[in-house]
């Protein structure tokens, strides 16, 4: 398998092949896996509550008519693509070694991390994260004022600004609604829905332990088998889901007060594929064969290091 790379922004794509890319995952059985085809991925800031970046892990997975019958038979939210639309698996995770957890016990902090989609055909570069080239900078600006300034639960008013995107963002590539008109359930429809945590927070600090809404303990690092969102489905081609844009979010808030001043929002973006109308990225052809070998064990030993595709 001839492979490319290119060094940019810390930023891996990694398209999977063969056996692994199924990995452990019943799609009739968890919401929190993902028969995984091709993922990219991107550092990912998060403190304080890692003391080093964790990777932001986005992966998609085309869906056979089983794959659909199975989400539909466990999620009663779901609906199935019209018209026979091709319906495209996605979710995303974060991985980082356990031990760069912050168990501090005077954080009394919660923290948060979710995921949008955009429908730029920008490239992703300059400063959080690669989302200034692609959203533009008053975009940027306008999304952190917009979800630090929430107060109270922070997810279900997430959800609220898909049924009603708010009125002064400057933002008019990010996707808030799928444009039938219908207001959308949170389950999952088409083009939208901020692909969230599987609860309402990511960690929380509180009472001198670091909980996780499941297990109540620290939150594992994911991988395909574990996600950290709930699956969802797309109604798009397997290339036009590689070419949308995720933007990727965390935030931490504090339990004790202080507000606007006393939140932390990271964000970082990345694109499983290649903006729509773009070529390939990376060295020339007569180039390829002299990185395989090495390109090969970069990509099974750090993604987040390189941006790689199969030629």
């Amino acid at each position: 398998m001839a492979v490319r790379t290119c060094q940019l922004l810390g930023l891996g794509v990694l398209l999977l092949t063969g056996p692994t890319s199924a990995q452990s995952c019943d799609y009739s059985e968890s919401a929190y896996c993902i028969k995984a085809e091709a993922s990219a991925s991107v550092a990912l800031p998060f403190a304080p509550l890692f003391s080093t970046q964790p990777t932001f892990v986005f992966a998609i997975g085309s869906m056979d008519d089983q794959d659909i019958q199975d989400m539909l038979s466990a999620d009663e939210f779901l609906r199935p693509p019209p018209d026979d639309e091709p319906a495209q698996a996605v979710a995303w995770w974060l991985e980082y070694d356990n031990s760069t957890v912050n168990r501090d016990p005077l954080q009394e902090r919660e923290y948060v991390a979710w995921a949008l989609e955009s429908n730029s055909t920008n490239d992703i570069g300059g400063s959080d994260g690669g989302c200034e080239n692609l959203l533009g900078a008053e975009c940027v600006s306008d999304l952190k004022a917009l979800f630090t300034g929430i107060n109270g639960d922070f997810l279900p008013t997430l959800k609220d600004f898909f049924k009603t995107p708010p009125p002064r963002i400057n933002c008019p590539t990010l996707v808030w609604h799928h444009g039938d008109g219908n207001d959308p359930a949170f389950g999952g429809t088409a083009y939208v829905k901020p692909l969230s945590t599987r609860g309402d927070w990511f960690a929380r600090m509180r009472n001198h332990r670091l909980l996780h809404p499941e297990t109540s303990g620290p939150p594992s690092s994911g991988n395909s088998s574990y996600t950290h969102s709930a699956r969802r489905m797309r109604f798009r081609s397997f290339e036009e889901q590689k070419a949308t844009a995720v933007v990727a979010f965390n935030m931490g808030e504090s339990l004790i007060g202080g507000g606007r001043d006393n939140t932390t929002i990271n964000m970082a973006c990345l694109r499983v594929g290649e903006a729509p109308g773009q070529g390939k990225v990376g060295p020339p052809d007569n180039a390829a064969e002299a990185n395989t070998a090495a390109a090969s064990a970069v990509v099974l030993g750090v993604m987040a290091a390189i941006w790689a595709f199969v030629a």
